[in-house]
C-alpha cells in the first residue's frame, strides 16, 4: 500500500486571488468627498440633507452594505475598547455591521465598524470656525480613524490618529496627566482640612489637547502632509482588513487511505474534503 498523502496544489495566481476590502474602502472614499456637516444639526444641502454629521456617515456605511447593529447588552469603554487590538473579544458581533456611539454620546469613538472579523473605530469631527478639529480632554487616539469636516472649506479629510500624535508624545501626556491627578489629590486633601465653611471646595485639572504653531501646523486641509495622511488611511485598511481568497486545487493522483476519517484541509474561505480511497 502506498502511504503517500494526497497531493494538494496550493499554488496561487492572479486569477486565483481576490482581494476584498472594497466596501470599507469605498465608504472611506465617499466620506472623503463629503461636504460640511455639523455634528448635531443640519448644515448641508447635499443629497438626503442629513440631520447631523454622524447620520451622514451612517448613511454612507449603509449604502456600502453595512448594517446598524445593537449589541445584546451595552458596551463599556473599559472592556470593549480592547476589541480594537483583540477582535476575538467581539466575536459575537456580526461582520459587515456598525454600532453608532457605542460608548455613549460623550465618549469616542462615534462608530465601531466590524469587517472581516476585525474592528475599525471611526470618530466624527466637525468645526464651523476652524480648519483643525477640537480634541479636548479626549485626546487623540493613535489607532482611530478620524473624519473631519470644516465649514470654512466645505470639505472633509480623513486621518489616522497616529498621523497627528506619536505614541511617545501620547505617553508623555499620559504621564503628565497621572502626575497631575496625584497633585490634585494632595491639594484636595489640604483644601478639605481648611474647609471651615463646609462647602466641599475641590480642584480638578482637566486635560486639554490643543494644536498651535500657525496654519502650516494646524490647517488640516492645507497641511503639506494631507494627501500622504489620507493615503495612510487607505493603506491601513488594505493592510488590516484585506482578505486574500485562495482557490485551492487538488489532484486525484496518488490518492490513498491514510486514515479512516476524511482529510480536511481548511482556510478561512474554503473547506476542501478529500475522501479516503482504498488502494490495492
Amino acid at each position: 500500500m502506498n502511504n503517500t498523502p494526497p497531493i494538494l496544489n496550493t499554488q496561487t495566481s492572479e486569477e486565483q486571488m481576490k482581494q476584498v476590502s472594497f466596501p470599507l474602502k469605498n465608504a472611506l472614499k465617499k466620506i472623503l468627498k463629503m461636504p460640511y456637516y455639523k455634528n448635531y444639526s443640519a448644515a448641508s444641502g447635499a443629497v438626503h440633507n442629513m440631520a447631523r454629521h454622524e447620520e451622514a456617515l451612517a448613511d454612507i456605511l449603509v449604502t456600502e452594505g453595512f448594517v446598524s447593529y445593537k449589541p445584546p447588552k451595552p458596551l463599556t469603554h473599559s472592556r470593549d475598547s480592547k476589541m480594537l487590538e483583540n477582535p476575538e473579544l467581539g466575536a459575537y458581533i456580526p461582520n459587515m455591521t456598525f454600532m453608532e456611539q457605542p460608548f455613549g454620546t460623550h465618549n469616542s469613538p462615534d462608530f465601531i465598524i466590524k469587517y472581516n472579523n476585525k474592528f475599525l473605530f471611526l470618530e466624527a469631527k466637525s468645526s464651523e470656525t476652524s480648519t483643525s478639529p477640537t480634541f479636548n480632554s479626549g485626546g487623540v487616539k493613535n489607532d482611530y480613524i478620524y473624519a473631519f469636516c470644516s465649514k470654512k472649506t466645505n470639505e472633509t479629510t480623513i486621518f489616522k490618529g497616529s498621523s497627528v500624535i506619536t505614541r511617545e508624545q501620547q505617553r508623555l501626556i499620559d504621564q503628565h496627566i497621572e502626575e497631575a491627578r496625584l497633585r490634585d489629590k494632595e491639594l484636595n486633601d489640604k483644601l478639605k482640612e481648611l474647609d471651615v465653611n463646609h462647602r466641599g471646595i475641590q480642584y480638578y485639572t482637566r486635560p486639554m489637547i490643543i494644536q498651535g504653531g500657525g496654519a502650516s501646523y494646524t490647517n488640516y486641509f492645507q497641511h503639506e502632509n494631507r494627501k500622504e495622511t489620507e493615503e495612510k488611511v487607505f493603506q491601513f485598511v488594505e493592510d488590516s482588513f484585506t482578505v486574500v481568497q485562495v482557490e485551492v486545487e487538488h489532484t486525484t493522483e496518488d490518492k490513498v487511505v491514510c486514515s479512516e476519517e476524511p482529510i480536511v484541509v481548511t482556510n478561512e474561505l474554503e473547506n476542501v474534503v478529500v475522501d479516503p480511497v482504498d488502494m490495492v
